[in-house]
């Protein structure tokens, strides 16, 4: 893989973990 497809794979993993937690935060409030 090149460094940017690297580079948008991590910021998709990093947007899946905050929508992740973003559901979790509305079903405990």
């Amino acid at each position: 893989k090149t460094k940017l497809e690297k580079k948008e794979t991590k910021e998709e993993e990093v947007r899946k973990l905050r929508e992740i937690k973003t559901r979790e935060e509305h079903i405990l409030a």
